[in-house]
């Protein structure tokens, strides 16, 4: 699986390969723990630019960790 985002700084497509496709579905993400969803986060920031990484400190709610990963994928 492959990720492809727009990098309006540098005018460019990123394209990000995981290994694992780290959840199912929209739905899948509704069900998860914070544990869980920051697991997810974890997973896809090993391979995103650290301009993408999702920020999975304990300041941000499980909310916006949930749409942060829902933007990239």
């Amino acid at each position: 699986v492959a990720l492809q985002n727009l990098d309006n700084q540098y005018n460019a497509v990123v394209i990000t390969a995981l290994e694992d496709i780290p959840f199912c579905c929209h739905e899948d993400l509704l069900t998860m723990s914070r544990a869980q969803l920051v697991a997810v986060a974890q997973s896809l920031n090993v391979k995103l630019p650290a301009a993408m990484q999702i920020d999975v400190t304990d300041i941000r709610p499980d909310f916006f960790i949930r749409k942060s990963i829902e933007v990239l994928v």
